[in-house]
C-alpha cells in the first residue's frame, strides 16, 4: 500500500507488518540477542493518535524492550511539519524507542532543527557515500557529517557501503553503525540467520 496515499487507512496494514517483523527477531534469539529492529516509519502516520502506544504494546506482547526497535524518519518529511512531529518523537522517546533521520544530507534540516528533536540515530543518505573513498568532496561531507553526530550525541550510520574502499574510509572516520551491499543484500530470515550464526560479529 501507499502510505502516503492512504494515510491512516494504511495503518492495519503497517501493524501487521511490524508485527511480522518483531516475531521473526524474537524467533531468532539467541542470535538476534541485542539486535535493534529499524523500520520507516511513513511520516503520515505520526498523526494516528494510537502509534505511541501500540507500538509499545506491540513489543510487550513479544517480550521486546522498547529500545530494540528504531524507528526511521527522513529528515524532509519531519522538517515539513515539525510541530506536528515534535509531540508524537517526544513521547516515543519517552517509551523508550530509538529515532533515526533517514537520508540525511537530501532535505533542507539546520543544526538548529536537528536539535529540536529527540533523535537517537543520523543516518547519512547513500548518495555521500557511495564512492566516497574516490571523491575528496565526499569525505569532506562525512567528516562534517560525523562532526554533527558528535556534538548532539547521536549514533552515526553510514547508509549505501558498497566497497572496501569505501568501508575503510567510514570506519577510519569514525562511523559507529555501516549499512549496504558490502556485508549483504537483504535476506530471507533462514539466511540472515545463517548469517548471524557464521559471523558472529556481525552482531556488534
Amino acid at each position: 500500500l501507499d502510505f502516503m496515499e492512504h494515510g491512516e487507512l494504511a495503518y492495519p496494514h503497517f501493524m501487521q507488518q511490524l508485527d511480522a517483523a518483531l516475531a521473526m527477531l524474537r524467533r531468532g534469539e539467541p542470535l538476534t540477542a541485542g539486535l535493534a529492529l529499524s523500520i520507516n516509519l511513513p511520516v503520515v502516520l505520526l498523526v494516528v493518535p494510537t502509534l505511541v502506544d501500540d507500538l509499545y504494546a506491540s513489543m510487550l506482547g513479544h517480550g521486546l524492550a522498547p529500545e530494540r526497535l528504531v524507528l526511521e524518519v527522513t529528515e524532509t518529511s519531519v522538517m515539513s511539519n515539525l510541530k506536528a512531529s515534535l509531540s508524537t518523537l517526544a513521547r516515543m522517546r519517552l517509551k523508550g524507542f530509538g529515532i533515526a533521520m533517514d537520508d540525511y544530507g537530501t532535505g533542507y534540516s539546520s543544526m538548529q532543527q536537528l536539535a529540536k528533536c529527540p533523535f537517537t540515530e543520523l543516518k547519512i543518505d547513500r548518495a555521500f557515500v557511495h564512492n566516497s573513498s574516490q571523491n575528496t568532496k565526499l569525505q569532506s561531507i562525512l567528516k562534517a557529517a560525523i562532526g554533527i553526530c558528535e556534538q548532539l550525541k547521536l549514533v552515526s550510520v553510514a547508509e549505501g557501503c558498497e566497497t572496501e574502499a569505501d568501508w575503510r574510509l567510514i570506519c577510519a572516520l569514525g562511523y559507529e553503525v555501516v549499512q549496504g551491499y558490502y556485508y549483504s543484500r537483504p535476506l530471507p530470515e533462514s539466511e540472515l540467520l545463517r548469517l548471524l550464526a557464521e559471523h558472529p560479529s556481525a552482531r556488534s
